[in-house]
Protein backbone atom coordinates (compact mmCIF):
# COMPACT_ATOMS: atom_id res chain seq x y z
CA UNK A 1 0.00 0.00 0.00
CA UNK A 2 1.16 3.49 -1.39
CA UNK A 3 2.51 5.80 1.58
CA UNK A 4 -0.80 8.49 2.44
CA UNK A 5 -0.88 11.94 1.76
CA UNK A 6 -0.37 14.01 4.82
CA UNK A 7 -3.00 16.64 6.08
CA UNK A 8 -3.06 19.31 8.63
CA UNK A 9 -6.34 19.25 10.21
CA UNK A 10 -9.11 15.73 10.50
CA UNK A 11 -10.72 13.93 8.11
CA UNK A 12 -13.30 12.02 7.65
CA UNK A 13 -13.35 9.75 4.42
CA UNK A 14 -16.75 8.24 3.46
CA UNK A 15 -17.00 5.44 1.28
CA UNK A 16 -20.10 5.64 -0.73
CA UNK A 17 -22.41 9.02 -2.46
CA UNK A 18 -25.37 7.12 -2.26
CA UNK A 19 -27.96 8.19 0.33
CA UNK A 20 -26.21 7.22 3.44
CA UNK A 21 -23.19 8.87 2.55
CA UNK A 22 -24.43 11.75 1.43
CA UNK A 23 -26.33 12.38 4.49
CA UNK A 24 -23.72 11.98 6.59
CA UNK A 25 -21.50 14.53 5.08
CA UNK A 26 -24.58 16.91 5.05
CA UNK A 27 -24.78 16.36 8.69
CA UNK A 28 -21.40 17.12 9.18
CA UNK A 29 -21.12 20.29 6.62
CA UNK A 30 -24.29 21.41 8.82
CA UNK A 31 -22.98 20.92 12.38
CA UNK A 32 -19.09 20.77 12.28
CA UNK A 33 -17.79 24.07 13.79
CA UNK A 34 -14.06 23.49 13.75
CA UNK A 35 -11.62 22.33 11.26
CA UNK A 36 -12.80 19.62 9.22
CA UNK A 37 -12.26 17.97 5.96
CA UNK A 38 -14.64 15.80 4.68
CA UNK A 39 -13.98 13.38 1.25
CA UNK A 40 -16.63 11.18 -0.10
CA UNK A 41 -15.29 8.74 -2.56
CA UNK A 42 -18.34 7.59 -4.91
CA UNK A 43 -17.17 5.81 -8.48
CA UNK A 44 -20.26 7.19 -10.25
CA UNK A 45 -20.50 10.44 -11.73
CA UNK A 46 -23.15 11.65 -9.66
CA UNK A 47 -23.23 12.39 -5.63
CA UNK A 48 -26.35 11.68 -3.77
CA UNK A 49 -27.96 9.37 -6.12
CA UNK A 50 -26.22 6.24 -5.96
CA UNK A 51 -27.61 3.02 -6.73
CA UNK A 52 -31.11 3.40 -6.19
CA UNK A 53 -32.12 6.96 -7.48
CA UNK A 54 -29.52 6.87 -10.55
CA UNK A 55 -31.85 5.83 -12.97
CA UNK A 56 -33.33 8.19 -15.80
CA UNK A 57 -36.97 6.01 -16.64
CA UNK A 58 -39.48 8.31 -14.90
CA UNK A 59 -41.91 5.61 -14.50
CA UNK A 60 -39.58 4.18 -11.87
CA UNK A 61 -41.23 4.88 -8.49
CA UNK A 62 -40.52 5.19 -4.98
CA UNK A 63 -41.92 2.66 -3.26
CA UNK A 64 -42.92 4.52 -0.13
CA UNK A 65 -44.95 7.68 -0.30
CA UNK A 66 -43.74 11.32 -0.16
CA UNK A 67 -45.62 11.93 3.40
CA UNK A 68 -42.38 9.49 4.43
CA UNK A 69 -39.49 9.85 2.41
CA UNK A 70 -37.43 13.00 4.25
CA UNK A 71 -34.46 13.21 4.30
CA UNK A 72 -34.90 14.44 7.96
CA UNK A 73 -36.25 12.43 11.06
CA UNK A 74 -37.48 15.63 12.69
CA UNK A 75 -38.64 17.46 9.25
CA UNK A 76 -41.15 14.38 8.04
CA UNK A 77 -42.47 16.68 5.24
CA UNK A 78 -39.12 17.84 3.71
CA UNK A 79 -38.92 16.15 0.49
CA UNK A 80 -42.75 16.54 -0.38
CA UNK A 81 -41.98 20.43 -0.14
CA UNK A 82 -39.25 19.82 -2.33
CA UNK A 83 -41.47 17.64 -4.57
CA UNK A 84 -44.36 20.72 -4.57
CA UNK A 85 -42.20 22.80 -5.83
CA UNK A 86 -41.09 20.98 -8.70
CA UNK A 87 -44.87 20.25 -9.48
CA UNK A 88 -47.58 21.40 -7.11
CA UNK A 89 -49.98 18.17 -7.79
CA UNK A 90 -47.73 16.18 -5.82
CA UNK A 91 -49.30 15.25 -2.48
CA UNK A 92 -48.87 12.96 0.83
CA UNK A 93 -50.05 9.94 -1.35
CA UNK A 94 -48.07 10.38 -4.08
CA UNK A 95 -45.23 7.77 -5.24
CA UNK A 96 -42.84 9.93 -6.66
CA UNK A 97 -39.87 9.31 -9.73
CA UNK A 98 -36.95 7.66 -7.99
CA UNK A 99 -35.21 10.41 -10.74
CA UNK A 100 -36.99 13.20 -8.10
CA UNK A 101 -35.73 11.93 -4.89
CA UNK A 102 -32.33 11.48 -6.39
CA UNK A 103 -32.30 15.36 -6.93
CA UNK A 104 -33.82 16.18 -3.83
CA UNK A 105 -30.84 14.21 -1.76
CA UNK A 106 -28.72 16.36 -4.58
CA UNK A 107 -30.40 19.58 -3.98
CA UNK A 108 -29.73 19.01 0.29
CA UNK A 109 -26.15 18.53 -0.24
CA UNK A 110 -25.59 22.31 -2.44
CA UNK A 111 -27.81 23.78 0.65
CA UNK A 112 -25.40 22.19 3.10
CA UNK A 113 -22.52 23.08 1.31
CA UNK A 114 -23.68 26.62 1.10
CA UNK A 115 -24.19 27.58 4.63
CA UNK A 116 -20.81 25.69 5.01
CA UNK A 117 -18.72 27.87 2.80
CA UNK A 118 -18.42 30.53 5.20
CA UNK A 119 -17.08 27.88 7.88
CA UNK A 120 -13.74 25.96 8.57
CA UNK A 121 -15.36 22.91 6.82
CA UNK A 122 -14.24 21.68 3.11
CA UNK A 123 -15.17 18.86 1.53
CA UNK A 124 -14.37 17.14 -1.72
CA UNK A 125 -15.20 14.65 -4.22
CA UNK A 126 -12.87 11.27 -5.22
CA UNK A 127 -14.76 9.96 -8.35
CA UNK A 128 -12.83 6.97 -7.64
CA UNK A 129 -13.67 3.52 -6.25
CA UNK A 130 -11.94 2.33 -2.52
CA UNK A 131 -10.37 -0.98 -3.03
CA UNK A 132 -8.59 -1.55 0.46
CA UNK A 133 -8.18 -0.27 3.95
CA UNK A 134 -5.23 -0.49 6.45
CA UNK A 135 -3.98 1.02 9.74
CA UNK A 136 -1.01 3.24 9.17
CA UNK A 137 0.72 1.60 12.55
CA UNK A 138 3.07 5.31 12.67
CA UNK A 139 0.30 7.57 12.79
CA UNK A 140 -2.47 5.55 13.72
CA UNK A 141 -4.66 6.77 11.09
CA UNK A 142 -6.76 4.51 8.38
CA UNK A 143 -5.65 4.63 5.47
CA UNK A 144 -7.49 4.13 2.38
CA UNK A 145 -6.10 2.73 -1.13
CA UNK A 146 -8.64 3.75 -4.58
CA UNK A 147 -8.55 2.07 -7.18
CA UNK A 148 -6.78 4.75 -9.27
CA UNK A 149 -3.72 3.85 -7.17
CA UNK A 150 -3.97 6.73 -4.54
CA UNK A 151 -3.84 6.78 -0.62
CA UNK A 152 -5.91 8.47 1.76
CA UNK A 153 -4.99 8.97 5.41
CA UNK A 154 -8.27 9.66 7.47
CA UNK A 155 -8.50 10.02 11.04
CA UNK A 156 -12.28 8.55 10.70
CA UNK A 157 -13.35 6.18 8.07
CA UNK A 158 -17.13 5.53 7.03
CA UNK A 159 -18.68 2.40 5.22
CA UNK A 160 -21.28 3.56 3.40
CA UNK A 161 -21.26 1.21 0.39
CA UNK A 162 -25.45 1.06 -0.11
CA UNK A 163 -26.63 -2.34 -1.58
CA UNK A 164 -23.42 -4.22 -3.15
CA UNK A 165 -24.17 -6.67 -5.75
CA UNK A 166 -22.85 -10.36 -5.59
CA UNK A 167 -20.83 -12.23 -8.09
CA UNK A 168 -22.24 -14.24 -10.61
CA UNK A 169 -24.06 -17.46 -9.75
CA UNK A 170 -20.90 -20.68 -10.21
CA UNK A 171 -23.00 -22.58 -12.17
CA UNK A 172 -23.83 -20.22 -14.99
CA UNK A 173 -21.60 -21.34 -17.70
CA UNK A 174 -18.59 -18.96 -18.76
CA UNK A 175 -19.64 -18.48 -22.18
CA UNK A 176 -22.80 -17.44 -20.75
CA UNK A 177 -21.35 -14.76 -18.70
CA UNK A 178 -19.04 -13.70 -21.91
CA UNK A 179 -21.54 -13.18 -24.26
CA UNK A 180 -22.94 -10.33 -24.18
CA UNK A 181 -26.19 -11.64 -23.47
CA UNK A 182 -26.06 -11.90 -19.36
CA UNK A 183 -26.47 -8.67 -17.75
CA UNK A 184 -25.49 -8.70 -14.04
CA UNK A 185 -26.11 -5.32 -13.42
CA UNK A 186 -29.57 -4.62 -14.45
CA UNK A 187 -29.13 -0.94 -13.40
CA UNK A 188 -26.30 -0.26 -15.55
CA UNK A 189 -28.00 2.95 -17.41
CA UNK A 190 -27.34 1.03 -20.78
CA UNK A 191 -28.50 -2.41 -19.73
CA UNK A 192 -32.60 -2.15 -20.70
CA UNK A 193 -31.33 -0.96 -24.48
CA UNK A 194 -28.86 -3.93 -24.99
CA UNK A 195 -32.79 -5.84 -24.92
CA UNK A 196 -34.01 -5.54 -27.88
CA UNK A 197 -37.82 -4.60 -28.76
CA UNK A 198 -38.63 -8.77 -29.89
CA UNK A 199 -36.26 -10.15 -27.86
CA UNK A 200 -37.32 -12.71 -25.11
CA UNK A 201 -35.56 -12.60 -21.63
CA UNK A 202 -35.41 -14.86 -18.62
CA UNK A 203 -35.32 -12.26 -15.31
CA UNK A 204 -34.07 -14.07 -12.48
CA UNK A 205 -35.58 -12.57 -9.60
CA UNK A 206 -39.03 -11.16 -8.72
CA UNK A 207 -38.73 -8.40 -6.18
CA UNK A 208 -38.68 -4.91 -6.94
CA UNK A 209 -35.58 -5.04 -9.04
CA UNK A 210 -37.31 -7.55 -11.31
CA UNK A 211 -40.24 -5.14 -11.67
CA UNK A 212 -38.45 -1.85 -12.44
CA UNK A 213 -36.50 -4.46 -14.95
CA UNK A 214 -40.14 -5.03 -16.38
CA UNK A 215 -41.34 -1.70 -15.83
CA UNK A 216 -38.67 0.09 -18.16
CA UNK A 217 -38.69 -2.85 -20.97
CA UNK A 218 -41.91 -1.77 -21.17
CA UNK A 219 -42.37 1.84 -21.17
CA UNK A 220 -39.41 1.75 -24.07
CA UNK A 221 -41.88 -0.53 -26.19
CA UNK A 222 -40.90 -3.65 -25.39
CA UNK A 223 -42.65 -6.54 -26.83
CA UNK A 224 -41.39 -9.76 -26.32
CA UNK A 225 -41.75 -12.73 -23.47
CA UNK A 226 -40.30 -12.47 -20.35
CA UNK A 227 -40.37 -14.94 -17.60
CA UNK A 228 -39.36 -13.94 -14.05
CA UNK A 229 -38.04 -16.55 -12.05
CA UNK A 230 -37.43 -17.10 -8.32
CA UNK A 231 -37.55 -19.87 -5.92
CA UNK A 232 -40.59 -19.01 -4.55
CA UNK A 233 -41.89 -16.88 -7.03
CA UNK A 234 -43.61 -14.20 -5.17
CA UNK A 235 -44.05 -10.79 -6.37
CA UNK A 236 -43.97 -7.59 -4.17
CA UNK A 237 -47.62 -6.75 -3.13
CA UNK A 238 -48.84 -3.64 -3.81
CA UNK A 239 -49.98 -0.51 -1.82
CA UNK A 240 -53.16 0.63 -1.50
CA UNK A 241 -54.57 3.62 -3.44
CA UNK A 242 -55.02 5.28 -0.14
CA UNK A 243 -53.09 5.86 2.97
CA UNK A 244 -54.18 4.12 5.54
CA UNK A 245 -53.35 4.41 9.81
CA UNK A 246 -51.64 1.80 11.16
CA UNK A 247 -53.34 -0.16 14.34
CA UNK A 248 -51.71 0.00 17.54
CA UNK A 249 -49.80 -3.00 18.85
CA UNK A 250 -51.22 -5.09 21.32
CA UNK A 251 -50.51 -5.40 24.56
CA UNK A 252 -49.04 -8.39 24.35
CA UNK A 253 -45.85 -7.13 23.29
CA UNK A 254 -43.53 -8.56 20.14
CA UNK A 255 -43.44 -12.32 19.44
CA UNK A 256 -40.10 -14.03 20.78
CA UNK A 257 -39.92 -16.61 17.77
CA UNK A 258 -40.17 -16.85 13.55
CA UNK A 259 -43.49 -19.21 14.20
CA UNK A 260 -44.88 -16.47 16.98
CA UNK A 261 -44.09 -13.78 14.35
CA UNK A 262 -45.88 -15.01 11.51
CA UNK A 263 -48.89 -16.09 13.94
CA UNK A 264 -48.20 -12.11 15.54
CA UNK A 265 -48.97 -10.49 11.73
CA UNK A 266 -51.38 -12.99 11.10
CA UNK A 267 -52.80 -12.32 14.21
CA UNK A 268 -52.88 -8.00 13.82
CA UNK A 269 -54.11 -8.88 10.18
CA UNK A 270 -56.92 -10.34 11.40
CA UNK A 271 -58.47 -7.01 13.59
CA UNK A 272 -58.43 -5.39 10.40
CA UNK A 273 -59.87 -5.25 6.93
CA UNK A 274 -56.68 -4.88 5.37
CA UNK A 275 -53.08 -6.20 6.24
CA UNK A 276 -51.35 -3.43 5.03
CA UNK A 277 -52.37 -1.32 8.51
CA UNK A 278 -51.55 -4.28 10.42
CA UNK A 279 -47.48 -4.68 8.78
CA UNK A 280 -47.21 -1.15 9.32
CA UNK A 281 -47.52 -1.26 12.67
CA UNK A 282 -44.83 -3.10 13.40
CA UNK A 283 -42.53 -0.70 11.65
CA UNK A 284 -41.44 1.24 15.23
CA UNK A 285 -40.87 -1.91 16.61
CA UNK A 286 -38.98 -4.26 14.13
CA UNK A 287 -35.59 -3.45 14.98
CA UNK A 288 -36.51 -3.90 18.78
CA UNK A 289 -38.53 -7.40 18.15
CA UNK A 290 -35.21 -8.47 15.79
CA UNK A 291 -32.52 -7.43 18.53
CA UNK A 292 -34.73 -9.55 20.98
CA UNK A 293 -34.89 -12.63 18.86
CA UNK A 294 -32.74 -15.22 19.43
CA UNK A 295 -30.10 -16.06 17.17
CA UNK A 296 -31.36 -19.39 16.28
CA UNK A 297 -34.58 -17.78 15.54
CA UNK A 298 -33.28 -15.05 13.22
CA UNK A 299 -32.00 -17.78 11.22
CA UNK A 300 -34.93 -19.45 10.83
CA UNK A 301 -36.50 -16.42 10.19
CA UNK A 302 -34.12 -15.62 6.99
CA UNK A 303 -34.78 -19.45 5.81
CA UNK A 304 -38.30 -19.67 5.51
CA UNK A 305 -40.41 -16.58 6.40
CA UNK A 306 -37.51 -13.77 4.74
CA UNK A 307 -39.26 -14.02 1.31
CA UNK A 308 -42.83 -13.27 2.89
CA UNK A 309 -41.89 -10.63 4.89
CA UNK A 310 -40.13 -8.71 1.77
CA UNK A 311 -43.23 -8.79 -0.82
CA UNK A 312 -45.32 -7.69 2.26
CA UNK A 313 -42.94 -5.43 3.32
CA UNK A 314 -41.40 -3.96 0.38
CA UNK A 315 -44.29 -2.98 -1.88
CA UNK A 316 -45.46 -1.55 -5.28
CA UNK A 317 -46.29 1.38 -6.41
CA UNK A 318 -49.95 0.87 -6.95
CA UNK A 319 -49.56 2.59 -10.39
CA UNK A 320 -46.49 0.11 -10.85
CA UNK A 321 -48.82 -2.59 -9.97
CA UNK A 322 -51.42 -2.08 -12.36
CA UNK A 323 -48.90 -2.55 -14.83
CA UNK A 324 -47.69 -5.55 -13.74
CA UNK A 325 -50.99 -7.12 -13.40
CA UNK A 326 -51.38 -6.31 -16.88
CA UNK A 327 -48.60 -7.61 -18.51
CA UNK A 328 -49.44 -10.65 -16.56
CA UNK A 329 -52.65 -11.35 -17.75
CA UNK A 330 -51.83 -10.01 -21.65
CA UNK A 331 -48.84 -13.42 -21.56
CA UNK A 332 -46.22 -10.70 -21.86
CA UNK A 333 -44.89 -11.74 -18.25
CA UNK A 334 -45.05 -14.75 -16.79
CA UNK A 335 -43.73 -15.72 -13.07
CA UNK A 336 -42.58 -18.90 -11.94
CA UNK A 337 -41.41 -20.67 -8.65
CA UNK A 338 -38.00 -22.33 -9.33
CA UNK A 339 -34.75 -22.09 -9.92
CA UNK A 340 -32.49 -22.74 -12.76
CA UNK A 341 -31.06 -26.12 -13.28
CA UNK A 342 -29.03 -25.54 -16.83
CA UNK A 343 -28.08 -22.43 -19.30
CA UNK A 344 -26.10 -23.43 -22.71
CA UNK A 345 -25.81 -20.64 -25.04
CA UNK A 346 -26.36 -21.41 -28.77
CA UNK A 347 -25.50 -18.79 -31.24
CA UNK A 348 -27.99 -15.98 -30.22
CA UNK A 349 -30.74 -18.38 -28.45
CA UNK A 350 -30.03 -19.60 -24.56
CA UNK A 351 -31.53 -22.45 -23.61
CA UNK A 352 -32.75 -22.61 -20.55
CA UNK A 353 -33.46 -25.69 -17.69
CA UNK A 354 -35.60 -25.12 -14.46
CA UNK A 355 -36.76 -27.19 -12.08
CA UNK A 356 -39.96 -26.15 -10.43
CA UNK A 357 -40.69 -25.72 -6.77
CA UNK A 358 -42.29 -28.42 -5.06
CA UNK A 359 -42.28 -30.74 -8.23
CA UNK A 360 -39.92 -33.16 -9.66
CA UNK A 361 -41.03 -31.80 -13.23
CA UNK A 362 -38.84 -29.17 -15.21
CA UNK A 363 -39.54 -26.90 -17.91
CA UNK A 364 -37.32 -26.28 -20.91
CA UNK A 365 -37.79 -22.75 -22.97
CA UNK A 366 -35.51 -20.46 -25.07
CA UNK A 367 -34.85 -16.87 -24.37
CA UNK A 368 -32.02 -14.09 -25.93
CA UNK A 369 -31.41 -12.51 -22.75
CA UNK A 370 -30.52 -12.96 -19.18
CA UNK A 371 -31.18 -10.43 -16.83
CA UNK A 372 -29.90 -10.88 -12.89
CA UNK A 373 -32.20 -9.25 -10.42
CA UNK A 374 -31.53 -11.20 -7.01
CA UNK A 375 -29.49 -8.11 -5.93
CA UNK A 376 -27.53 -9.22 -2.57
CA UNK A 377 -26.95 -13.06 -2.12
CA UNK A 378 -27.79 -12.96 1.76
CA UNK A 379 -24.12 -13.84 1.94
CA UNK A 380 -21.75 -11.04 2.47
CA UNK A 381 -18.87 -13.76 1.12
CA UNK A 382 -20.49 -13.71 -2.00
CA UNK A 383 -20.14 -9.97 -2.24
CA UNK A 384 -18.54 -9.01 -5.73
CA UNK A 385 -16.32 -5.91 -3.68
CA UNK A 386 -12.83 -6.10 -3.46
CA UNK A 387 -13.17 -3.34 -0.47
CA UNK A 388 -15.12 -6.14 1.70
CA UNK A 389 -13.15 -8.98 0.01
CA UNK A 390 -9.83 -7.25 1.90
CA UNK A 391 -11.25 -5.77 5.14
CA UNK A 392 -12.37 -9.58 5.72
CA UNK A 393 -8.68 -10.79 4.36
CA UNK A 394 -6.95 -8.18 6.43
CA UNK A 395 -9.72 -9.06 9.80
CA UNK A 396 -10.07 -5.90 9.67
CA UNK A 397 -13.86 -6.84 9.41
CA UNK A 398 -15.54 -10.10 10.52
CA UNK A 399 -18.98 -11.74 8.99
CA UNK A 400 -21.51 -11.97 11.67
CA UNK A 401 -22.78 -15.51 11.98
CA UNK A 402 -25.82 -14.46 10.23
CA UNK A 403 -23.84 -14.31 7.31
CA UNK A 404 -26.01 -10.82 6.12
CA UNK A 405 -23.86 -8.34 7.34
CA UNK A 406 -21.04 -7.63 9.63
CA UNK A 407 -19.43 -7.78 13.05
CA UNK A 408 -20.00 -4.13 15.00
CA UNK A 409 -20.47 -3.41 18.30
CA UNK A 410 -23.37 -0.60 19.41
CA UNK A 411 -22.25 2.41 17.91
CA UNK A 412 -21.25 0.19 14.54
CA UNK A 413 -17.63 0.23 14.81
CA UNK A 414 -16.23 -2.75 12.78
CA UNK A 415 -15.05 -5.40 15.05
CA UNK A 416 -11.73 -7.31 14.01
CA UNK A 417 -10.76 -10.57 14.28
CA UNK A 418 -9.47 -10.20 17.50
CA UNK A 419 -12.81 -9.45 18.78
CA UNK A 420 -11.89 -5.49 19.44
CA UNK A 421 -13.87 -2.54 17.61
CA UNK A 422 -11.99 -0.18 15.41
CA UNK A 423 -12.66 3.42 16.71
CA UNK A 424 -11.96 4.98 13.12
CA UNK A 425 -13.84 2.72 10.92
CA UNK A 426 -17.73 2.96 11.10
CA UNK A 427 -20.40 1.48 8.99
CA UNK A 428 -24.40 1.99 8.34
CA UNK A 429 -26.61 0.63 5.71
CA UNK A 430 -27.11 -2.91 4.96
CA UNK A 431 -23.81 -4.26 6.75
CA UNK A 432 -26.05 -3.83 9.76
CA UNK A 433 -28.54 -6.26 8.74
CA UNK A 434 -27.67 -8.80 11.29
CA UNK A 435 -28.16 -6.28 14.37
CA UNK A 436 -30.83 -4.46 12.60
CA UNK A 437 -32.87 -6.56 10.25
CA UNK A 438 -34.33 -3.50 8.66
CA UNK A 439 -31.80 -1.37 7.19
CA UNK A 440 -31.93 -0.58 3.72
CA UNK A 441 -34.75 2.39 3.59
CA UNK A 442 -34.85 5.71 4.20
CA UNK A 443 -36.37 5.56 6.96
CA UNK A 444 -33.66 3.87 8.56
CA UNK A 445 -30.89 5.22 6.76
CA UNK A 446 -31.50 8.68 7.82
CA UNK A 447 -31.53 7.91 11.55
CA UNK A 448 -28.04 6.23 10.93
CA UNK A 449 -26.67 8.98 9.23
CA UNK A 450 -27.69 11.63 12.23
CA UNK A 451 -26.51 9.12 14.16
CA UNK A 452 -22.91 8.42 12.39
CA UNK A 453 -22.27 12.15 12.36
CA UNK A 454 -23.26 12.78 15.66
CA UNK A 455 -20.49 10.06 17.16
CA UNK A 456 -18.24 11.57 14.79
CA UNK A 457 -18.26 14.94 16.13
CA UNK A 458 -18.51 14.02 19.46
CA UNK A 459 -15.06 11.60 18.73
CA UNK A 460 -13.26 15.24 17.38
CA UNK A 461 -14.41 16.72 20.31
CA UNK A 462 -17.14 19.10 18.46
CA UNK A 463 -20.20 18.93 20.76
CA UNK A 464 -22.85 20.19 18.00
CA UNK A 465 -25.35 21.16 19.89
CA UNK A 466 -26.31 17.72 20.77
CA UNK A 467 -26.37 15.08 23.75
CA UNK A 468 -23.79 12.39 23.70
CA UNK A 469 -24.85 10.51 21.11
CA UNK A 470 -26.96 7.06 22.15
CA UNK A 471 -25.99 3.32 20.96
CA UNK A 472 -27.33 2.62 17.45
CA UNK A 473 -28.13 -1.19 18.02
CA UNK A 474 -28.08 -1.95 21.68
CA UNK A 475 -30.73 -4.34 22.94
CA UNK A 476 -33.92 -2.73 24.20
CA UNK A 477 -36.47 -4.54 26.44
CA UNK A 478 -39.09 -5.78 25.33
CA UNK A 479 -42.34 -7.77 26.68
CA UNK A 480 -42.23 -10.95 24.65
CA UNK A 481 -45.42 -13.30 23.67
CA UNK A 482 -45.60 -16.25 26.38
Amino acid sequence: MKTPDLYPIKRVVIIGGGFTGTMVAVRLLNDSSAPLEIVLIEKRKQVGRGLAYSTDCQAHLLNVRAQAMSAYPDQPLHFLQFARRVDPAYSQDSFAPRALYGAYIQAILRESLHRASAKPVSYQVSCDEAIDLDHDIATGKAVVQLASGQSLAADYVVLATGNLPSRPPEHFPKDLLSSGRYIHDPWSRHAAATIGSDTNVLIIGTGLTAVDTVVELLKNGYRGQMVALSRHGLLPRAHSNASMKSCPVPEMGLPASALDTLRFVRHLASRNQDWRPALDSLRPVTQDWWRQLPDHERTRFLRHLQALWDVHRHRMAPEIATLIEGAISSGRLTVQAGRVLDLSVHGSAISVRIGKRGSIDTACFTVNRVVNCTGFSGSVSRLDSALIHNLLARGIATIHPLGTGVNTDCFGHLIDQHGQPQRRLLTAGPTLKPQLFESVAVPELRVQARHLAELLLSELGQTSGYSQPSPLTSRVPALLVP
